[in-house]
């Protein structure tokens, strides 16, 4: 004997098993509506008035991009005397005359060491999103990023490590 399956109509108001996606994430409304010639009753011809609306939701994602800061510095110069030229003062950089902004040097640490990507498929990434940087040049932000937060992990060390009675560490077997 089979047992009885439920038919679609029993169904209604009962979950389709999917998650309910987070209220927190960004919501992006597209809306689709009936071209205004079909808003008229086939029957009698009078003018259609909208009843509601249905809300079907998506999760997608907007991959990582590159884009350019450009930082305009503008020029100043007396012209009575004709001898003095002031520029705007460049704002402190994470890397002093580099080419990298801060974003680009915050997603190359968190891919190195959060995420455990490694330096050269970080370099076919940045690659295919459009620019070429080489994994040399990786190297050097990371070490510079690495000198920069010194004092930081410095004060950590201090504050959390030296300051337990008991270091622990992973006992895991290593051949070396």
């Amino acid at each position: 004997v089979q047992p009885a399956i439920k038919n679609r109509s029993s169904l209604k108001g009962q979950s389709n098993g999917r998650r309910k996606l987070p209220e927190h994430l960004e919501r992006i409304r597209i809306e689709h509506d009936v071209p205004i010639e079909q808003q008229v009753c086939t029957n009698c011809q009078n003018a259609l008035h909208r009843l509601g609306e249905v809300v079907s939701e998506q999760l997608d994602f907007i991959p990582a991009k590159l884009y350019v800061k450009q930082h305009v510095r503008y020029k100043y110069a007396c012209r009575g005397c004709q001898s003095m030229i002031i520029t705007a003062k460049m704002p402190e950089q994470p890397i002093e005359k580099g080419l990298a902004g801060s974003g680009l040097l915050a997603a190359l640490l968190m891919d190195k060491y959060e995420d455990a990507l490694p330096l050269y498929r970080q370099e076919q990434r940045w690659n295919r999103l459009g620019y070429e940087l080489s994994r040399s040049t990786l190297c050097d932000w990371v070490e510079q990023c690495a000198q920069r937060l010194a004092p930081i992990v410095q004060a950590l060390k201090e504050l959390h490590l030296f300051s337990s009675p008991k270091i622990h560490s992973d006992d895991t077997i290593i051949p070396v």
